[in-house]
């Protein structure tokens, strides 16, 4: 029996904190993303082939998105028991919504200025103007923008807020604070980019522009921990997705159904121009500096990413 009640101690002491009564890290990470996932292949299995690729997108990630909200907002409850869904950033307030829509804003930017100077130096050439997809054109933007908004929130609650702060703070019981968030801040970037390995396989020319979304993430990573909040990440995150998809898009409509107000295409054929390539990496580097120049003029004191309150929410309660 002595053998078998340690060998339980032992088990329970890889999953559960004693002392601080939670759940360990990695546990708090990845046990709320089983249910997540399983609800999304549910209703993908359901929806796959009974409706058009742009409502069976926005459904996929509408269902990802409440479904997130939900299983962080319980596993905070019974796993945590420290941090609740508002402290990884998820706020209600007036600056939380002006950020939002500023990185609206900023994502937009970030897709329509490298866009049109490619237009412009004759890099892409314009193939199409308002194609109207599957849905009509703009039935079918309204739900491409509704769709990756939802997209924006939860990988961004998930990958910027659930898994950085986790990550930092697991850390921090090895490493100093600041080498902690940058581990953490590598880390959710590496596993972001690993996540998006399927755009590659359907999209673009190259296995290597993973590290593509690699970059996305570490620029979302830096402006989550720069603004304290997921607004602004959130927003720049969407509104990229969105404008690539819908405003300035390397992706032929009739592949997907999706409306599109300006197609362009690489007047090179290197694989450099296509998707994920020099255009992609050059509006995630616009949309990085426009969000921090957004983050300077709108916060008053100056920017520190090394005091995030989600993963120092630990030692503010001892």
């Amino acid at each position: 029996m002595i053998p078998i009640e340690r060998l339980r101690t032992a088990v329970s002491a890889i999953v559960w904190n004693e002392f601080r009564e939670r759940a360990r890290a990695p546990w708090r990470i990845v046990l709320p993303l089983i249910p997540l996932f399983a609800v999304a292949g549910a209703v993908g299995a359901v929806l796959v082939d009974r409706v058009s690729v742009p409502v069976l997108i926005f459904l996929m990630q509408l269902t990802l998105a409440v479904t997130a909200v939900a299983v962080f907002a319980v596993s905070t409850r019974y796993l945590d028991r420290r941090r609740s869904v508002r402290e990884y950033g998820l706020r209600t307030d007036r600056r939380w919504a002006i950020d939002l829509l500023a990185g609206i804003g900023v994502g937009i930017a970030a897709v329509a200025v490298p866009s049109l100077a490619g237009i412009v130096t004759g890099w892409y050439e314009v193939s199409a103007v308002l194609s109207p997809g599957l849905l009509g054109l703009w039935v079918g933007l309204a739900l491409i923008v509704a769709a990756y908004l939802c997209t924006g929130f939860w990988e961004e609650l998930v990958f910027r807020g659930v898994l950085t702060a986790n990550a930092a703070e697991g850390l921090r019981g090895r490493l100093s604070a600041r080498h902690a968030i940058a581990g953490a801040l590598v880390l959710q970037a590496l596993v972001f980019g690993v996540a998006h390995v399927d755009q590659w396989t359907a999209q673009a020319p190259h296995p290597a522009f993973v590290l593509t979304w690699m970059l996305s993430g570490v620029v979302f990573g830096i402006l989550y921990l720069l603004s304290d909040d997921l607004a602004l990440p959130i927003g720049v995150h969407a509104a990229i997705n969105a404008a690539e998809a819908g405003l300035f898009s390397e992706t032929a409509p009739a592949e997907s159904g999706v409306s599109v107000i300006v197609l362009i295409e690489p007047v090179s054929g290197s694989v450099l121009f296509g998707h994920g390539g020099i255009m992609m990496v050059s509006r995630v580097l616009t949309a990085g500096l426009l969000g921090v120049l957004w983050l300077r003029y709108s916060r008053e004191s100056d920017l520190d990413p090394w005091s995030h309150p989600a993963i120092f929410v630990d030692d503010a309660r001892e």
